[in-house]
């Protein structure tokens, strides 16, 4: 869910490669956590992230997909 508390889920299109990486900027362009998505379905937690506006970039097979994540502690 979007504003999400302990943890977001990342569900990948159905023909998409599993293999990517997943990256979180904060709202000034930080990048705040990284990791590598090894499954169609991950959850991520996002307990160690303070209250705010972050945006999520996801690289798979040379494309890019964004989305804002909003998380309320």
């Amino acid at each position: 869910p979007n504003p999400t508390r302990d943890a977001f889920t990342l569900e990948l299109p159905n023909g998409l490669e599993q293999k990517g990486t997943l990256s979180v900027f904060n709202a000034n362009g930080q990048l705040v956590k990284q990791g590598i998505i090894q499954n169609d379905k991950q959850e991520w937690s996002t307990t160690d992230l303070p209250s705010g506006v972050y945006y999520i970039f996801v690289t798979i097979e040379n494309q890019i997909f964004k989305e804002k994540l909003v998380i309320i502690q």
